[in-house]
């Protein structure tokens, strides 16, 4: 660990694979700085999840309302919430998007940062004057920043397979094929969907653009989620198809490699999204699409 300078502006995050060490930046930006440090007082942050992770970008936490993995936590909505605390205006800087670098999150509104912050893995440039830097990683950035850009679905993602269901070509850190079973008994209509959207191309080149350890890996945003893209959007967009209502069977649960249809608050809701698990989530049962 390095050496702590400012016991009183450093903020120990704990993960599973070891501590992160952030100093603050109480010169630069006051507001921010404080805020981050009531919330990690009053103990908000913990187990809140890192809702969003772009390999070769950054990775997201801090949404204290929807992301706590202990206490109802919601994988639609989770980066779309904050605290009780009012919105933090912006207080941007000369300090640029550096790598470990501290951003805050925010809307399209510059003063609307309240809870969520990201971690730059490496130098994000465009970023500076845009999101307030307020910290800097001094020790726990556990691997080189990737030079690659987030992995994609290659160019055959998603192809319809006749009689098996779909079939996802995955390239980048991780490389292979992943099968996929597609229940049209019991989500017609998702099962369509997402196979007229692999059929037409639509899949191809579109990022994970979430991936929780331990619990889901999400993709699917057709519109603002593929490689080359702004990828603050990329969450956010889904296809020119119509929305489609949630369709649920009491039999089926969400365990390790169900495939789930994400969404936003509405139920019925879901586009072109949707997640693998990565271990059970029976919270989600009855809730989301499988």
């Amino acid at each position: 660990m390095a050496e702590i300078k400012d016991p009183e502006n450093t903020i120990l995050m704990e993960l599973t694979g070891g501590t992160v060490t952030i100093a603050l930046l109480p010169d630069v930006a006051p507001a921010h700085t404080a805020r981050m440090k009531e919330l990690a007082r009053a103990g908000a942050y913990d187990n809140v999840a890192f809702h969003r992770v772009i390999d070769g970008f950054m990775a997201q936490t801090g949404d204290v309302q929807h992301a706590n993995m202990e206490q109802d936590y919601n994988p639609g909505r989770a980066g779309t919430g904050g605290s009780e605390l009012p919105d933090l205006p912006a207080e941007f800087s000369k300090i640029p998007h550096a790598r470990g670098s501290l951003g805050a999150a925010r809307s399209a509104n510059p003063n609307s940062a309240n809870s969520q912050f990201f971690i730059n893995f490496k130098d994000n440039d465009f970023l500076n004057g845009q999101y307030t830097v307020y910290g800097q990683v001094i020790s726990g950035m556990v691997a080189p920043a990737p030079a690659a850009e987030p992995a994609p679905v290659s160019q055959a993602a998603l192809d319809a397979v006749q009689g098996l269901g779909l079939v996802i070509d995955v390239t980048g850190e991780a490389n292979g094929s992943i099968v996929i079973d597609l229940f049209e008994d019991t989500a017609p209509a998702h099962a369509a969907q997402i196979s007229e959207l692999a059929a037409s191309g639509a899949y191809d080149g579109v990022v994970f653009h979430r991936v929780i350890e331990g619990f889901m890996a999400q993709t699917g945003d057709v519109e603002f989620g593929k490689m080359g893209m702004d990828m603050r959007q990329a969450g956010m967009g889904g296809s020119d198809l119509p929305d489609l209502p949630l369709e649920v069977d009491d039999t089926q649960s969400f365990q390790r490699g169900t495939v789930g249809m994400a969404r936003a608050q509405d139920p019925n809701s879901a586009n072109s999204q949707f997640f693998i698990m990565f271990a059970p989530a029976t919270q989600l049962d009855g809730s989301y699409t499988i």
